[in-house]
Parts: C-alpha cells; sequence; structure tokens
C-alpha cells in the first residue's frame, strides 16, 4: 500500500553542520592536519636541502672561474660542480617526487574519511528517520542554503540536534583499541 502526498512525512538534515559538529569528523579532520604538517615540514626541509646545495653549487661556480687558481684546482672544483649539480637535480626530482606522492596521499585520506564519515551520517539519518516515521529526509544547509536540496521549508521537523546526539553518543560508547574514546 502506498502513501498519499497528504502522508508523506518529511524531516530535514543540516549535513554540513552535522559533519562539522560531529566528533568523530572532528577528530579524522585533526588527524588529517597533523598528516598534513608532517608532510609539509618534510617537504621543507627538502626545500631548505636544496637552497643549501645551490648556494653551494653556485659558490663552486664563482670559486671554479678564479684565474688565479691553477688548471688542476680549476679542473678539481669543476668536477665537484658536475657533482653538485647532478646532486641538485637529483634532489629537485625527489622534491618533486615526494611532494607529488605527499598531495596524493593527503587526498586520498581525506576522500576517504569524508566518505565513511559520510555514510555513517547518512546511517544515522536514515535510522532516526526511520525510528520517527518520515519517508523522506532531505538535507538542509542552513548556512548555505543554495548548498542544500532544500531553500526553505516551513513546519518540517529538523533532526539535525538528534543525529549529531546520536553519532556523538555512539562514537563515545564505541571502543577504540585503547577503551572507550573520551567526548
Amino acid at each position: 500500500m502506498h502513501a498519499g502526498a497528504a502522508d508523506i512525512k518529511i524531516a530535514t538534515v543540516d549535513l554540513q553542520r552535522v559533519l562539522s559538529d560531529y566528533k568523530s569528523a572532528q577528530a579524522a579532520l585533526n588527524a588529517i592536519k597533523i598528516q598534513e604538517v608532517s608532510f609539509r615540514n618534510e617537504i621543507n626541509g627538502l626545500r631548505l636541502e636544496a637552497q643549501k646545495l645551490f648556494k653551494e653549487t653556485e659558490d663552486l661556480r664563482a670559486s671554479g672561474a678564479d684565474a688565479s687558481l691553477s688548471t688542476a684546482e680549476r679542473e678539481k672544483r669543476r668536477k665537484e660542480l658536475e657533482s653538485k649539480v647532478q646532486d641538485l637535480n637529483s634532489l629537485q626530482l625527489r622534491y618533486e617526487d615526494r611532494r607529488t606522492q605527499g598531495e596524493a596521499q593527503l587526498q586520498l585520506t581525506w576522500d576517504g574519511a569524508r566518505k565513511k564519515l559520510l555514510s555513517e551520517v547518512v546511517s544515522a539519518a536514515r535510522e532516526m528517520g526511520d525510528k520517527e516515521g518520515f519517508h523522506l529526509v532531505l538535507n538542509c544547509d542552513n548556512q548555505n542554503p543554495p548548498a542544500g536540496e532544500v531553500i526553505f521549508s516551513k513546519g518540517v521537523p529538523d533532526l539535525t540536534e538528534k543525529v549529531l546526539t546520536s553519532l556523538n553518543r555512539a562514537a563515545v560508547e564505541t571502543p577504540g583499541p585503547k577503551g572507550p574514546r573520551a567526548k
């Protein structure tokens, strides 16, 4: 038996707010930020190493052109310069590879976390909607209405608080590897 249009119960959930206030989402975002800081520190270390190597290369280039040096000494510095240039080129490739890999890894981590969190939020909203007898639960972004599916609603129950409470309670009650998670 199908419910008529008058029998359809509709509710809204502000997904953006749920994602920003959901404790597991906050923890995931913090973990990704820590990973990003570590990555940026590594990249900055490589950049500083490259700057030092570049200065050494320029110093060798300048000192190798000194006419007062013996032919043997100029040849020695020319070979050192060639070696430093190779080292600099190798470091530049390593830097670009690491930067590309790191950015890709951060994006994959973010995408995976977002997918998992959205799945948890949608599941909680579905469960709450089902429990309270709603036929339809729509995304209502109160901070940015064009980003949601609902531009305006009047007299439509908002399940955002109930979904958040359910998710955050579950996050606290779910034991992790070191016991229950703290609030």
